[in-house]
């Protein structure tokens, strides 16, 4: 850059990718989050993957629930795009050759890049690792394309194994067990249509599915759409997302309370017919609890 005889330089550290990338796209969803942007969130939410299970009953690609893994297994994401853990973690993991998959960055062919360095800086990135915890991250959404395309993302970034996938409308989404946070990204009418009804049915879901005291986050675009909650937020966070003014919405979610003569609400409410439909891939079979 010169200015008034003064000239400077800059070095892109990433090369000509986008450092918001981790690799494991495989088609792009076209209501996808940005991986960055989904780990903002799950960080700004502040859940804890040792003490709270995390749920997307609408889960779209599942950027929430892919980036939800990588924090819990405390991967850094440079590496995690660069393909240091696929040798490591899954043995089987199918490596991608295509050129959003292979990053190389430009750093690494700088005339002043110390291999040494960047070994030692590897080294102690990895030994930060930790294994996943017992509390579950679910995944659910009701179309089969979306819940595959979701699956193939989450075994691309190595994280699959750790991820429950089901394949129902979130009206009808019962959990196996008890969720602690749900976070979720529903229709705005932007990019996909159906808003009204899409928060409709997360109203359903959220009151009627969700046992205990729940806090759920939701993103929205459309702040009429989200009205259909009929819920008051605790809090909002604003953020500007592709040209547009988004809000992350706050809700502490107490079920209403039911009686049914002769059994307890819970039994009542958890039999066989409510429970989900558990898919890995595309396959989706009935799974006994």
């Amino acid at each position: 850059h010169l200015d008034n005889g003064h000239g400077t330089l800059y070095r892109c550290l990433s090369g000509t990718r986008s450092m918001h990338k981790r690799g494991y796209r495989s088609v792009m969803h076209p209501a996808s989050l940005k991986e960055n942007v989904a780990a903002g969130l799950l960080l700004v939410s502040q859940w804890s993957p040792a003490t709270q299970s995390l749920c997307d009953p609408m889960c779209g690609s599942g950027t929430f629930v892919v980036e939800a893994a990588l924090i819990a297994l405390n991967r850094a994401p440079g590496l995690q795009s660069m393909g240091y853990y696929a040798s490591n973690d899954r043995p089987n993991y199918r490596q991608v050759q295509d050129n959003v998959s292979s990053w190389d960055p430009a750093f690494k062919h700088w005339l002043s890049f110390d291999e040494k360095v960047w070994e030692e800086e590897v080294k102690e990135a990895m030994s930060l690792l930790k294994p996943f915890p017992a509390k579950s991250i679910v995944a659910n959404d009701r179309y089969k394309g979306s819940i595959a395309m979701a699956y193939e993302d989450a075994y691309r970034a190595g994280v699959s194994d750790y991820i429950q996938f089901f394949n129902e409308d979130a009206r009808d989404f019962f959990p196996a067990k008890a969720v602690d946070m749900v976070v979720v990204n529903p229709p705005w009418d932007v990019r996909l249509g159906g808003a009204r009804e899409s928060w409709q049915d997360l109203r359903h879901f959220l009151k009627e599915k969700c046992r205990g005291n729940v806090v759920a986050w939701a993103l929205s675009g459309n702040i009429e759409a989200s009205r259909e909650l009929r819920m008051k937020s605790e809090s909002n966070i604003y953020l500007s997302y592709g040209g547009m003014e988004l809000r992350f919405l706050k809700y502490n979610i107490v079920p209403q309370k039911k009686h049914v003569e002769g059994e307890s609400w819970f039994a009542a409410t958890h039999n066989n017919n409510n429970r989900g439909r558990r898919v890995s891939g595309k396959k989706a079979n009935n799974v006994p609890w």
